[in-house]
């Protein structure tokens, strides 16, 4: 099975990271209350000493990730790499198992964390498919399943740590499936040249490449305002922030035209007098910042479903001013502030 000794692996909220013996007094703090257990086929634990002993025992199989909250550096659940319990014939295949705190369940922490451990596995462990199960009245680890894409295949019965049969529900995501929902995106060298290597959003850098990214600044024309979206609460990376339009350039995709797909996109505006500013490199990335102007009436936005959950139209004022403001994504602050002090009058 798979060794996560040296994997260390990082969401917006979240660091997953091998399990160790540390642990043990989080581990205890909820793996001791009611419920917890029992929704994954065991009983809450006791008293530490027994905590201590399945610690132990969950440490030495080196195949369980501890999934820590960033900011109180609690660890708050576990994710588990097992051997799948209904395998693909010459099918390389993963099954994840997974308990999160009861202080941290409904906040979409379990979602995000087995997000980031299918991208790691898809694209660096390179398994053919992931599968997961669900006994059959828990609809909190259904609905984690469903948001990641699993399919539903078969009824199991599962035999529980206590040799209870259960019935559930096992779901699984082959490889296939899982890259027809990932952008291939468009990758630059050190020189902002286009390269030719078809990647997908999410896999692992690739040395002296970069994702191409545009950032579009939007002046509508008759009022002279200016717009932001805010981004959906569910977003992996800074939700409920505001932000500029703008998103990775597809594979093959010429920049003018990935902004305008952009901007349609997120608001279902049409944009004109596109003009490119300037570059930035940062994290791996290769930023294109251009700014436009839109004639649409103010309330023809229309906001995309799942990205982005409200809209303001600022002045210029308002406008840099927000810019400068812990609201906006830190990164793209400094992207864009040469630009909004050119443009933004």
């Amino acid at each position: 099975m798979i060794n996560v000794t040296n994997v260390i692996l990082n969401t917006y909220r979240l660091t997953i990271r091998k399990l160790s013996i540390d642990d043990l007094d989080d581990f205890n703090e909820y793996a001791s209350v009611p419920g917890v257990g029992e929704a994954a086929g065991w009983n809450h634990h006791k008293s530490k000493e027994e905590s201590e002993l399945i610690l132990k025992k969950m440490v030495d199989s080196l195949n369980e990730f501890a999934i820590v909250y960033k900011a109180n550096n609690k660890m708050i659940g576990t994710i588990g790499l097992q051997k799948p319990q209904a395998e693909i014939e010459n099918k390389f295949g993963v099954e994840l198992g997974y308990v999160l705190s009861k202080d941290y369940w409904g906040k979409g922490i379990m979602t995000e964390a087995i997000r980031e451990v299918i991208r790691w596995l898809m694209f660096e462990i390179k398994v053919d498919y992931v599968a997961s199960g669900h006994f059959n009245e828990n609809d909190r680890s259904k609905r984690v399943i469903e948001k990641n894409k699993l399919k539903y295949v078969k009824d199991l019965v599962y035999t529980t740590i206590n040799n209870e049969k259960k019935e559930s529900k096992y779901y699984v995501l082959t490889k296939e499936d899982y890259l027809k929902t990932k952008e291939k995106v468009q990758r630059f060298d050190t020189e902002g040249n286009r390269l030719d290597i078809i990647t997908y959003r999410g896999e692992k850098h690739i040395p002296n490449t970069y994702v191409g990214v545009v950032d579009i600044i939007i002046r509508n024309s008759k009022n002279n305002l200016y717009l932001v979206t805010r981004r959906d609460l569910n977003k992996e990376t800074y939700p409920g922030f505001f932000e500029a339009s703008g998103g990775a350039v597809d594979f093959g995709e010429e920049l003018e035209h990935a902004a305008h797909r952009e901007v349609k996109e997120e608001t279902g505006l049409d944009i004109y007098n596109l003009k490119y500013m300037y570059k930035t490199f940062g994290n791996h990335m290769l930023y294109f910042t251009f700014v436009a102007e839109t004639n649409n009436e103010l309330n023809d936005v229309k906001l995309q479903k799942g990205e982005t959950i409200d809209y303001k139209w600022l002045t210029a004022k308002e406008y840099s001013d927000l810019f400068d403001s812990d609201l906006v994504p830190d990164k793209q602050r400094f992207r864009l502030r040469k630009a909004i002090d050119e443009f933004v009058k």
